[in-house]
């Protein structure tokens, strides 16, 4: 440690002073949001493990960092100007995905700038570990993991049956008959998978050998996780089965996630060990490690001792600016419209009539929305339509509209279909509409499905389209509300898609001019 403090001049403590303030200044709600709202998920805990897992990374490489002499570098000023353009599509998008990809480009610019490519790029990769810190969001989480949270709930379920306990599998719900147990919730995804990969990633990294054996390690940990998930979830189901029904939730619950994601960092490190050994000749070792780091100090000409090179005073005024601009475009504040009372949706709108669902506090909670209605309606002789609407306010960032595609994955449904077009609405003067149309199969089970996204007199039919109309809206006119409208219906045995096209058409028709009442316009 000693030796560290003497290798740091005082122009380096104060550059890296002046850092921290100004990315504190910048970032303080993201991080804030960082560390205690998505760090206190229980899927991602396990991030406030990463600060000390960078911490060692570095400590491993000091040796060399310092034994190199390299200048101030412009070039990092690059990655801090995209860093901060995705800030402020961030701030003004309503997604904290964005700012979190700012923060790293931000620091790791700053730290080319300070530091020069010669000295950086020995400690490139674990800054670049910062990002294993940063949760991914829900839709693109869910739809990289959904067919595995798929396998998991095969595999828990035969190993249930293996054990005579008769289970019944549908999506990623497991019944048991006395308790419905749950793979993973339907809007998350597999649980032990980020930290089996991050763990993947430091063996690949810590112990030099063959590319090829590095993947290996690293592809290792898809297996594991949704082997090592599904064993997990039918010990969770033999407990609830045949000792005790609250056995699915609290420490057992807890205690078995943490015991098979040891058990699959151990089978990765047995593995990294066992292809270490069979090189010939030779064994190999984490890096910067050694006497001394592995690396002759040298005693080259040193860097001249300015308090303040230009390039990474430049990148420190380009942040106060940012910094400024956001802060004065926030106190202008946002226009926040009022919508109907959603409580207040007819059940009734001529032949349809139907009964409200009820979502519980914990599903409210995680889609973030202001206000919502599920209607099931029906007419006589037809099929049911279920007709949902989730209202919000203002997407600011973190709370913003939830695509539908992956609770319907995540209750088995595939999709077999799924395509943007126009639907025309009889008697409905915004005819024809924009929506993502999606044919959902389960077996021989089959639905059609509508989905599209209302928000300041646009209908938008994506995810990217909503993100760049709110970033758009919230710049020029101070608004980010917004709604998502989901339809769908079962298909019949023997009938047609044009059938079930239609009926949702005559539906809609009564639907959605009583809806444009409750939705707010320009």
């Amino acid at each position: 440690m000693k030796d560290l403090f003497n290798h740091i001049r005082p122009a380096g403590w104060l550059q890296a002073g002046l850092s921290v303030l100004l990315i504190g200044l910048l970032y303080h709600s993201t991080l804030q949001r960082l560390i205690f709202k998505d760090w206190t998920r229980q899927d991602f805990d396990y991030c406030y493990l990463i600060p000390l897992v960078i911490v060692y990374l570095l400590w491993e490489v000091r040796h060399e960092f310092f034994a190199r002499v390299s200048r101030p570098s412009p070039w990092g000023m690059l990655p801090v100007a995209m860093g901060l353009l995705l800030f402020i599509f961030g701030e003004f998008g309503g997604e904290f995905l964005i700012q979190y990809l700012s923060l790293f480009l931000v620091v790791f610019g700053l730290c080319w700038t300070a530091f020069g490519w010669k000295r950086f790029s020995v400690i490139a990769i674990p800054v670049s570990f910062m990002v294993t810190a940063f949760p991914p969001p829900s839709f693109i989480y869910s739809r990289i993991t959904i067919h595995m949270q798929l396998l998991s709930s095969k595999i828990s379920a035969a190993l249930l049956r293996l054990m005579g306990i008769p289970v019944y599998q549908k999506g990623n719900v497991l019944d048991l008959g006395v308790e419905q147990l749950q793979v993973v919730d339907a809007c998350s995804g597999l649980r032990s998978l980020i930290p089996m990969a991050i763990v993947a990633l430091l063996l690949a990294y810590l112990y030099k050998n063959r590319w090829w054996k590095r993947l290996v390690i690293l592809l290792s940990a898809i297996p594991l996780a949704v082997v090592l998930n599904g064993i997990r979830i039918g010990i969770i189901g033999y407990l609830i089965s045949e000792v005790d029904s609250s056995m699915g939730e609290g420490p057992i619950h807890d205690l078995t996630g943490w015991g098979m994601f040891f058990v699959g960092t151990g089978v990765m490190f047995g593995l990294t060990l066992l292809m270490t050994k069979s090189e010939t000749g030779r064994q190999s070792a984490p890096p910067g490690n050694a006497v001394n780091g592995g690396v002759r100090e040298t005693n080259a000409v040193k860097q001249p001792d300015r308090f303040l090179p230009v390039p990474l005073a430049a990148a420190f005024l380009i942040i106060l600016a940012v910094s400024g601009f956001t802060h004065i475009r926030g106190q202008a504040g946002m226009i926040i419209p009022e919508a109907g009372n959603f409580a207040t949706f007819p059940e009734t709108m001529g032949q349809w009539s139907g009964y409200r669902q009820k979502m519980s506090p914990r599903v409210i909670e995680r889609l973030d929305l202001t206000d919502y209605v599920q209607i099931t309606y029906r007419k006589p002789s037809t099929a049911e339509i279920d007709f949902y609407v989730a209202w919000y306010a203002s997407q600011r960032k973190g709370e913003s509209i939830h695509s539908p595609e992956t609770c319907l994955l995540g209750g088995g449904w595939r999709f077999h279909d799924k395509q943007e077009t126009k639907i025309k609405i009889p008697a409905y003067e915004k005819s024809p509409l924009r929506v993502t149309r999606v044919i959902l199969k389960q077996g021989e089970a089959r639905m059609l499905a509508y989905f599209w996204f209302p928000c300041r007199e646009r209908t938008l039919v994506n995810a990217y389209e909503l993100k760049l109309y709110t970033f758009w809206d919230n710049l020029t006119k101070r608004r980010t509300d917004g709604a998502l409208v989901r339809v769908i219906t079962p298909v019949g045995t023997g009938e047609s898609l044009d059938t079930a096209e239609n009926r949702m058409a005559r539906f809609l028709g009564k639907a959605l001019p009583v809806l444009d009442k409750y939705l707010p316009g320009k």
